[in-house]
C-alpha cells in the first residue's frame, strides 16, 4: 500500500498543538434563546486546508476517517483515506493527517455508519471497501475491493446505506463484526439525470440476490443518511436534495419523499445535518425543524461544492465496552479539489 504523509516540521507541531489537533467538532443543536449566540459562533468558524491531498468527491466516518477520490484524469479516480495518526518531532507529539492510497478506483465515494466504504465506478458499479482484523483484534481496509451487488445489472449514480441492526462495529475502533446482509438498506439514484439533473431512486431491503431494487416515486440529485443518536439508540433516515435546492425526507415504509424545509438561499450539496447554500453552511436542528447558519460558504480558493458529515455512533470495544464515537468534523472540498475542515477561532480583541 502506498502511503502519503504529512511531516511533522517544528512551526506545524506548534501550531497543531496551539489548535487543538485542528478539530472542530459537531456543535449541539441550537434553541431559539440560542440564535444570537449561534450567529456569533458561525462568525468564528472557518475553512481550513488540510495542506495536502486532491478530491473530487468527498465523504467521512463518525471517527473522522476521510475518503476521497483523487484528482487523477481518468473516468475513475484513484481512491485514498485519511486518518489522523500520531507523530512526534523532537520531543513534540500530534495528531497528522497521513493519507493512505486504498487501490480503488471511482468518480464517487459513500461510507456507512461502520466506516465500510464505496465507490462507484463510471460505468455504475457499487465496489466495497474491504477490511479485515489486524494483530491487535482492530478492523482495517486491506486495499482489496469487491462489488458490492455483482448479480444486479442496475446502474448507480450515488448511493447510502445503513444497517436495521447495530452492531456496534466502526473501522480502526473495533473488530470487524458480521452483520446481516438482510438488515441492510439502501436508496441510490440511478444513472438517468434528466435535463434538471435530477434522477431515478431506488430503494433495497436487503444486500442479497433474493433483495431486488425497488423504484420510489421522486426523482433528486443528491442523497445524504442523517444520524441521530438517543442513549444507545440510533436513528438513521435517508434525505434528498432536488436540483431546485428543495430537500426531501424519504419514509421507508410509504416508500415516498416528504418535502422539508431548506436553507433561505439555493441549496447545492447536502450531507448528515449539514447543506450548503448559496449564501453559507447551514445546520439541521432537529428539535426545532429549521435550518440554522452554521458558516461561510467561501474557502481561500473559493466556495465549497461538496461537503461531508457523519454523526455520533455507539461502538462495542474489543473487550466489549460499549463507548461513543463521533461526530465528525465537517469537511468539504473546493472546486479546485483543496480538502477543508470547518474549524473554530478566537477572533482578536
Amino acid at each position: 500500500m502506498t502511503t502519503k504523509t504529512s511531516l511533522l516540521s517544528p512551526l506545524l507541531a506548534i501550531w497543531l498543538l496551539g489548535t487543538g489537533c485542528l478539530h472542530d467538532a459537531f456543535d449541539a443543536e441550537s434553541t431559539e434563546e440560542g440564535t444570537e449566540l449561534d450567529e456569533v459562533a458561525a462568525s468564528t468558524r472557518q475553512w481550513q486546508p488540510l495542506h495536502e491531498g486532491c478530491a473530487t468527491s468527498i465523504t467521512v466516518a463518525p471517527n473522522d476517517v476521510v475518503w476521497v477520490t483523487g484528482c487523477d484524469g481518468d473516468a475513475d479516480h484513484s481512491v485514498w483515506y485519511m486518518r489522523y495518526e500520531v507523530q512526534c518531532y523532537e520531543g513534540i507529539c500530534a495528531d497528522v493527517p497521513v493519507w493512505h492510497d486504498n487501490s480503488g478506483s471511482g468518480n464517487h465515494v459513500a461510507i456507512n455508519r461502520a466506516g465500510g466504504a464505496m465507490a462507484i465506478t463510471a460505468d455504475g458499479t457499487v465496489m466495497a471497501a474491504l477490511g479485515r482484523n489486524g494483530s491487535d483484534g482492530i478492523h482495517r481496509p486491506t486495499g482489496r475491493w469487491a462489488n458490492l451487488f455483482p448479480w444486479t445489472q442496475v446502474c448507480v449514480n450515488e448511493i447510502e446505506e445503513y444497517a436495521a441492526s447495530n452492531d456496534g462495529a466502526l473501522a480502526f475502533e473495533t473488530p470487524g463484526y458480521t452483520t446481516d446482509p438482510s438488515a441492510m438498506r439502501y436508496l441510490a439514484t440511478e444513472c438517468d439525470p434528466d435535463v434538471n439533473g435530477n434522477s431515478s431512486v431506488m430503494h433495497r431491503r436487503g444486500q442479497g440476490q433474493n433483495s431486488p431494487w425497488q423504484f420510489v416515486v421522486g426523482r433528486v440529485k443528491t442523497l445524504a443518511l442523517f444520524y441521530r443518536l438517543f442513549g444507545d439508540t440510533l436513528s438513521q433516515t435517508f434525505w434528498g436534495l432536488g436540483a431546485n435546492g428543495s430537500i426531501w425526507l424519504f419514509d421507508e415504509d410509504s416508500q415516498t419523499f416528504s418535502q422539508m424545509p431548506a436553507p433561505p438561499s439555493y441549496t447545492y450539496d447536502l450531507t448528515d445535518h449539514f447543506a450548503a447554500a448559496d449564501d453559507g453552511i447551514y445546520q439541521w436542528n432537529d428539535s426545532a425543524q429549521r435550518w440554522d447558519r452554521y458558516m461561510d460558504n467561501m474557502t481561500i480558493g473559493g466556495p465549497v461544492v461538496q461537503i461531508a458529515h457523519a454523526g455520533a455512533v455507539r461502538v462495542r470495544r474489543q473487550d466489549g465496552t460499549i463507548a461513543t464515537v463521533g461526530p465528525s468534523s465537517l469537511w468539504a472540498i473546493d472546486q479546485g479539489g483543496t480538502v477543508y475542515y470547518a474549524s473554530s477561532f478566537t477572533p482578536p480583541r
